[in-house]
């Protein structure tokens, strides 16, 4: 992902972390629209259980070298 500016950049990592924090909490996602993807695995029910982690890393300095030189 990229950021064209400082203020997209910011709404990015706002979206990131209010998504994290909703994960590592578990609950109810809101509802979405019938054409949206569904905001849920629909394998477990509609209520997303807390993790036993509560890491979530953001950058490219979380990932193998692999993942981010292009190798294979």
């Amino acid at each position: 992902m990229t950021a064209a500016n400082r203020a997209e950049l910011t709404e990015l990592f706002r979206a990131l972390t209010a998504r994290a924090a909703f994960l590592t909490a578990g609950g109810t996602p809101p509802p979405t629209s019938p054409n949206a993807p569904p905001s849920d695995d629909r394998l477990l029910g509609p209520t997303v259980l807390p993790p036993s982690f509560s890491h979530i890393a953001f950058g490219s300095g979380q990932l193998p070298a692999t993942a981010t030189d292009g190798a294979g």
